[in-house]
């Protein structure tokens, strides 16, 4: 397997910047599973982190730790080869962007395949607040999306219900649900209030990594076409559960390499996990087994399939995940 290093500079297509103290170091790559190519796109000693692509696969976005201390919002551009500072901010610190497309109200967030049109982010603030916040796909603030926090991480559902981890004793899975459908001028006539939400705990103790399986369905809890039930997929220790957003049933669907923090979801609804030990990636199916095993049953666990081998240089390991259909995977190397 062939590994490309870009030479540290923007002119080459990685991004540089001084020493930061405040995060670990860790660097981007792109694979192409097709061809066994990797590509080193970032050379920082700082921390360089959360990958997520946009649904056409033009943009890579993450966050970068900036010389100010501070964390923006950046995005490599996988054609052109060039990196794209997306907000620059003095008082704040963006993390966890999630490109969503608010074209339609209809639409869920991040399942359209035009480009995306804004970006949900955790913002920390002067006061060490954590918000859901909405920005611009140029990186323009626009506002708050709700009160609740502090929020570590988020996946859409659709423009009204938003699945978040909210840091705490223990930390809890929370399902929350505007009032409204997302309403940009409402947002931007009062960027600090948030909209009126409501909160349910699905579970408690887990881990960073929550995703919603993709569905066709433009909203959830009206069909009795269980095939087309929406999951949130999420980790506690090293067990990898499902949560029916319809049935309100808990499942456990399989059992992560040890010391694996991070998975990811592909576009057809399977967990991808990299054993840190290794640097092997594993597939799981998190729909294709039975709702109606009972939860903690060995006969509901998925089989994981070994799929590609990451590269990493010496000493480091592959962490957070991030896959563009099936094909382009984009991974985070740092110390072990």
């Amino acid at each position: 397997m062939a590994i490309i290093i870009l030479i540290a500079g923007m002119m080459f297509g990685a991004v540089s910047f001084g020493t930061s103290a405040q995060a670990p170091v860790s660097n981007l790559f792109v694979m192409d599973s097709k061809t066994g190519e990797t590509t080193q796109i970032t050379d920082t000693p700082s921390y360089t982190n959360q990958p997520y692509f946009d649904v056409a696969g033009q943009r890579l976005l993450y966050t970068q730790a900036m010389p100010n201390g501070q964390m923006d919002i950046w995005a490599y551009h996988l054609d052109e080869q060039f990196h794209e500072q997306i907000t620059e901010t003095a008082l704040t610190s963006e993390y966890s962007p999630t490109p969503i497309n608010l074209g339609s109200a209809q639409t869920p967030l991040t399942d359209s395949p035009e480009p995306f049109t804004h970006i949900s982010t955790i913002q920390v603030d002067p006061q060490n607040k954590q918000w859901l916040w909405l920005y611009s796909a140029t990186g323009q603030s626009v506002g708050k999306l709700f009160a609740q926090e502090p929020i570590g991480y988020h996946a859409w559902v659709n423009p009204r219900l938003v699945v978040v981890f909210v840091l705490g004793e223990p930390h809890t899975l929370q399902l929350i649900t505007l009032v409204q459908s997302i309403s940009l001028q409402q947002i931007s006539e009062k960027p600090t209030s948030g909209f009126a939400a409501q909160s349910l705990v699905l579970d408690e103790g887990i881990g960073a990594s929550i995703f919603v399986t993709h569905s066709t369905e433009q909203s959830i809890g009206h069909s009795t076409d269980k095939s087309s039930e929406q999951y949130v997929i999420y980790a506690k220790g090293q067990s990898l559960y499902r949560f029916g957003l319809t049935t309100k049933h808990k499942q456990l669907v399989g059992k992560l390499p040890l010391g694996a923090d991070y998975f990811t979801l592909t576009a057809d609804n399977l967990v991808v996990v990299n054993d840190p030990s290794n640097n092997q990636l594993y597939q799981y199916s998190v729909t294709g087994i039975s709702t109606t095993s009972a939860i903690d049953s060995a006969n509901a666990l998925a089989t994981p399939t070994a799929w590609h081998n990451l590269a990493c240089p010496d000493a480091m390991s592959a962490t957070r995940l991030a896959i563009h259909a099936n094909r382009y995977i984009a991974y985070v190397c740092q110390a072990r």
